[in-house]
Formats: structure tokens, C-alpha cells, sequence
């Protein structure tokens, strides 16, 4: 019998969540703690295995989006950062920083193979039934997938271990099965394409809602394709994430979920950047309330259209042990360090844009972040912290989100020649890219007529329009510059040759404006200066930050990541 391995983990195990009240998440009881000899001997024990690793796997917020964002261009130190982070924005690393260590990602992987190979000698000895086994195996198999892409992201070679070893903290002295960036996404692949099921995982004793907490594994398997170039694998991928809910008895879900909808600007009771019916170029009534509008993305508590927006997404109850990190990092009041910023150059990109309404700045620049006591205080991760309420640090590791779904299907679609439909989602959405203003016939209008993976249906009949009733199911659909209220870019014939470029550049730049601070810029200026072998792209984004600082480092850490050796962390190794 393989020998099972005691780890803390077990004792993170989750009872039970209702998400829409935010409670009874990753609690900690020390009463709960679990011998060597109670661990992985039935169906419960699998279950609590799988919520131990998502107690262990939370740990690991800070840290990701600190890598993926302060090492980028969108985010900065301040005054009150320490070394570490400040090593990290000028690209100066060395082993021993506390943002840079892997370790705590392998603590995490190792408890993943703990649990995938007690999982296997379970259905072996029939303790654990195949239906149990096919998603609990796929869960923590996608979990580890996961933390092993953003470690070949940040690290560049790492060991690829898929067994347990006694301590994680060996994994430092390891030279055997070592992998680069692209190895390791190839076995990725390999490994995500045979996992027994792609389903979210269904925790029965949790609420419906609460299956955006599990790691959506077509998001996941469609982004390893896009990092290995499948690009039609990856648009498939991404779009069966998009129309997974085509078939719902609600239409609301049908019509919205996933589907980056156009507002409601009587109301304002949607996700979109909105103004005041009838003040629209007024600055002053744009649409700032925590339950209306863009910036109500990250303040509601769970409703539908929080739903029909993210993804993935962890929460944070104040009630346990393991507290928001969120609060330290950004906030400047309470119990806020106010460790970094929105850079500079995240500020110019906000102000280039123009808006449907004419005014000249992109208005998510006053939803991501917010001028507080003289400081500039990215606000996207704490809109609910109340710094004169010390009980409560409730809150949320924001992972994946509809717009990102759509950005990156847009970009593989792109690349796999499909630029008119990835200008469409990228703009303003199927709908207004394939119609024919004044047309009667829409049958064959406001939809691509193309077959999956890129076949949208945006019809929506008008006054005298046939067919009558025609509702397609991405009729609402507004594309991310349109939710966003802004102008669409100007790009003529999205055929030519040299529009893959120009709309690749335009996708990551609004993945930029609609995404910052929200963990995921590392990875697509690495991704698109790899596939490009253009180390530029990325060097010179990273250093105009710098420069826009008053970094007097600019220039060296320019010329330092010109060469893509210098992109990667050091890896820690055990000491002769």
C-alpha cells in the first residue's frame, strides 16, 4: 500500500459554503486535524482532501498576482514597499526573495500528488466509486496544472514532479525531470487532454453556486493551447466555456452568462460603463454605485450577473483563519499597508482612449483604482473593506472573468485567421460588425455563418425586419469596448495580412484596460513576445513603467530584458 504522507492540509477542509452570504469558507478548526492513519480511507476524506488543497492553494494569492502584475507594466511600488517588491519591479531578483520562492507552489502540487495517488490506490481497493474518482481526480489533477503553468511562466525551468515526495522543501535539491516554459506546457496538454472529465467539479455538500470557486478546466486547456500555439484548439476550447450555458431553461443565463452583455441604461443594474440617462457627456454622472455598472463587477455578493461575469473566483470570510491578503497589499487605511500602486503607465493607457460619449479617458481608469487620502489605491480586490470595521476582512481572489474568456478566444481566433470575428468581440460585438444598417433580411446578416468554433448568431430583429422573433444567442452581446462605453478602433480591411498584428496588439493592450492588477499581464507579454521572438515587446513595456516612475534604472532593466534568459526567476537550490 503506497505509504500516505501526513500533511497540515487536511485540516483546511471546508463544511460547508453558501456563497451567496459569503459563509463557512476554508474554515480551520484545530479539532479537525486528521492523523496519518484517518486520511484517504473514504468518499469524505477524498472530499476533504480536495478542499484542504484549495485552503493551501488560497495562500498562494498575494504572491501570484504580486508576480504577475508588479513584474509587468500595470503596477508599482510606493513608499511603503519593502526590498522584495522593489527587487521584483526593477527585475533584480535574487533567491531568497519572499515574492520569488516556489516553494509554497510546490507545497501545494505535492499535496496535489498526495491526494491524485491516494485517489488511484482508492478506486483500486474500491473504497472511492469511478463516478467519485473521475471528478475528484480531475479537480486536483487541473489544480496542479495550473500552479505548474504559472511557475514555467515566472521560473522558465522547474522540476516537473508528479509524485509525492516526503518533503516538498526537497524539490530545491532536484535536477531530474526539469522542463523549460515550453516543455512544460506540452505535458500540460498532454495531461489535461486525458483527465477522466472537463466538468466542473460539484462539491454536494456546497451550494450550486458555489462550483466558480473550482478551477474551470476549459479556461485552463484552452490556455495552454493558446501558450503552445494550437490557436483552433484553443478558439474550441474557449468557446464551449462561452456556450456552456446555451441549452439553460433561463434565458437570462442563455443570453448573458459568459456573454459580455450590452447595458440596461435605464437602470444601470448591469456590468457595462454607464452615465446618467440623458447626461451622457457629463463626466459627473458616470455610474459609480457598488451594485450598478462596471464597478459593480467586483462588488457584488453573488448575484446573477456576478455570476455572468466570473469564472473563477475564491472569497475571503472573515470568520477564519486564513484572511484576506488583499487588504494589506492595496489598501492605505485601517489595517492596509498600502504596498503598491497602479503605475503610471496603466494611468496613460486609460487616458489615450476615447469614449462613445466623446469624452477623452477610458472611465475603468476611476473604477480600477481611486485617489484616497493623497494616494492612488487600486481598489479592484477591496471595494467592500471598510477600514472603521476591524472585524471584517471578507473579500475576493478575483481568478478568471468573462472579458478575459473573450480577449483570449479572440486571440487565438485571431491568429487562426478568424481577425473579423476577433474585431468583433474585441469592439462592439457580432451583432454590429455583421449587420447591414437598413437591411430587412437579417437571415443571413449579424451573424458570422461560420461553423463552430466561430460561429456567432447576433441577429435580433427590429421594427419590419424578418424574421420576426429571431433572438441569436449572442444578440446581447457588445464586445469589451462597447461594455466599456468606448469608441471601436479604426482598423479598415480586417482581412489584410498585417491586421493579425495590428488586432494582437490591440487585444493586449485592452486586456491592459480591463484587466489590471487582476493577475494576469506576466503572462501575456511573455506569451505574445515569445511567439513574436520579439523581446522588445515586453522589455520596453516594463521599462517605460520604470522610466514613467523615475526609476533611473530604466534603461539597464531595458537592456536586461531584451535578452529572454533575464525574463525568468532564480531558482532556488539547496546549499553544498
Amino acid at each position: 500500500m503506497l505509504k500516505q504522507i501526513k500533511f497540515t492540509w487536511i485540516a483546511m477542509a471546508v463544511l460547508t459554503l453558501g456563497f451567496a452570504s459569503c459563509k463557512d469558507i476554508l474554515n480551520v478548526k484545530p479539532s479537525e486535524v486528521l492523523e496519518e492513519d484517518q486520511t484517504f480511507n473514504n468518499r469524505y476524506d477524498a472530499e476533504v482532501a480536495v478542499r484542504g488543497i484549495y485552503g493551501e492553494f488560497v495562500k498562494l494569492a498575494e504572491q501570484f498576482v504580486v508576480l504577475n502584475e508588479l513584474r509587468a507594466d500595470l503596477m508599482d511600488v510606493t513608499v511603503n514597499s519593502n526590498q522584495d517588491l522593489r527587487d521584483i519591479n526593477e527585475h533584480n531578483v535574487s533567491v531568497g526573495n519572499a515574492y520569488a520562492n516556489p516553494l509554497p507552489m510546490y507545497n501545494v502540487i505535492n499535496n496535489c500528488n498526495d491526494a491524485l495517488a491516494n485517489f488511484d490506490r482508492m478506486l483500486e481497493e474500491t473504497t472511492l466509486l469511478e463516478a467519485d474518482y473521475i471528478r475528484l481526480y480531475s479537480e486536483v489533477g487541473a489544480i496542479r496544472s495550473y500552479i505548474y503553468l504559472q511557475l514555467a511562466m515566472h521560473f522558465g525551468e522547474i522540476p516537473y514532479i508528479t509524485d509525492p515526495i516526503k518533503n516538498y522543501k526537497d524539490v530545491a535539491d532536484m535536477d531530474q525531470n526539469m522542463m523549460n516554459l515550453q516543455e512544460v506546457v506540452k505535458e500540460l496538454i498532454t495531461f489535461m487532454e486525458a483527465i477522466p472529465t472537463m466538468e466542473v467539479y460539484v462539491d454536494e455538500s456546497m451550494s450550486d453556486f458555489s462550483s466558480i470557486i473550482y478551477i474551470n478546466k476549459y479556461f485552463l486547456l484552452g490556455d495552454l493551447y493558446l501558450w503552445d500555439g494550437q490557436f483552433l484548439k484553443a478558439a474550441e476550447t474557449y468557446k464551449t466555456l462561452m456556450d456552456s450555458y446555451s441549452d439553460d431553461a433561463d434565458l437570462n443565463k442563455v443570453y448573458d452568462r459568459y456573454k459580455v452583455r450590452f447595458a440596461d441604461v435605464l437602470t444601470h443594474d448591469d456590468l457595462n460603463v454607464g452615465y446618467v440617462r440623458f447626461r451622457e457627456d457629463d463626466v459627473l454622472s458616470l455610474i459609480t454605485a457598488k451594485n450598478q455598472g462596471w464597478r459593480s463587477i467586483f462588488t457584488r455578493l453573488g448575484d446573477a450577473k456576478f455570476q455572468d461575469e466570473w469564472i473563477w473566483v475564491i472569497p475571503y470570510e472573515n470568520r477564519f483563519q486564513i484572511t484576506n491578503p488583499f487588504i494589506g497589499l492595496f489598501a492605505n487605511e485601517g489595517e492596509g499597508e498600502y504596498l503598491v500602486a497602479p503605475s503610471e503607465q496603466v494611468i496613460a493607457y486609460w487616458n489615450e482612449q476615447v469614449q462613445l460619449n466623446q469624452i477623452n479617458f477610458d472611465a475603468r481608469r476611476e473604477l480600477s483604482f481611486r485617489e484616497i487620502n493623497g494616494d492612488k489605491v487600486i481598489t479592484k480586490f477591496i471595494e467592500n473593506y471598510d477600514p472603521y470595521d476591524p472585524f471584517n476582512r471578507s473579500g475576493f481572489w478575483f481568478i478568471n472573468r468573462a472579458a478575459l474568456l473573450h480577449l483570449r478566444f479572440a486571440e487565438a481566433a485571431n491568429r487562426d485567421g478568424q481577425m473579423r470575428v476577433a474585431y468583433a468581440l474585441l469592439n462592439n460585438g457580432i451583432r454590429a460588425e455583421y449587420n447591414v444598417p437598413g437591411a430587412e433580411d437579417i437571415t443571413y446578416l449579424q451573424r458570422t455563418n461560420l461553423p463552430f468554433p466561430y460561429d456567432f448568431d447576433g441577429r435580433q430583429d427590429g421594427t419590419g425586419q424578418i424574421p420576426v422573433g429571431v433572438r441569436g444567442l449572442y444578440h446581447r452581446n457588445v464586445g469589451v469596448r462597447g461594455r466599456a462605453n468606448l469608441q471601436a478602433h479604426v482598423l479598415g480591411e480586417v482581412s489584410a495580412v498585417d491586421s493579425v498584428m495590428t488586432i494582437e496588439d490591440q487585444l493586449i493592450e485592452e486586456a491592459a484596460l480591463e484587466l489590471a492588477f487582476e493577475g494576469h499581464r506576466w503572462g501575456d507579454l511573455v506569451r505574445i513576445a515569445l511567439r513574436n521572438d520579439d523581446p522588445s515587446f515586453l522589455a520596453n513595456k516594463i521599462a517605460d513603467k520604470l522610466a514613467k516612475s523615475g526609476s533611473g534604472n530604466a534603461e539597464e532593466v531595458r537592456a536586461k530584458l531584451s535578452d529572454p534568459a533575464n525574463w525568468f526567476l532564480p531558482f532556488p537550490t539547496k546549499p553544498e
